[in-house]
C-alpha cells in the first residue's frame, strides 16, 4: 500500500531539507556580504594604507635592531 508513496515522500523530504539548507546558507552569506559592504566601503583604502605604513615601520625597526646585533657580534668575534 505504501510502496508507491514512500519513494515520493522520501524524495520530497530530501528536497525540503536541501531547500531549507540553501535558504540558511544563502541568508548567512547575505549577512556577511552586507556587513563587509557596510564596514569596508566607507573606510576605502585607509585600512590598506595603515597596513603598509605599519609594515614599513616594522621593517625599519627590525633593520635598526639587526644592525645593532650585527655590530655587537662583530665586536665580540661571534658568528654573524
Amino acid at each position: 500500500m505504501f510502496g508507491s508513496i514512500l519513494p515520493i515522500y522520501l524524495g520530497l523530504t530530501n528536497f525540503i531539507k536541501i531547500f531549507v539548507m540553501n535558504e540558511l546558507f544563502y541568508s548567512i552569506a547575505h549577512i556577511v556580504e552586507e556587513s563587509f559592504v557596510m564596514l569596508l566601503e566607507p573606510i576605502g583604502n585607509v585600512f590598506n594604507y595603515l597596513v603598509i605604513v605599519l609594515g614599513l615601520v616594522g621593517l625599519v625597526f627590525w633593520l635598526i635592531l639587526q644592525k645593532k646585533y650585527t655590530k655587537k657580534a662583530m665586536d665580540n668575534g661571534e658568528i654573524v
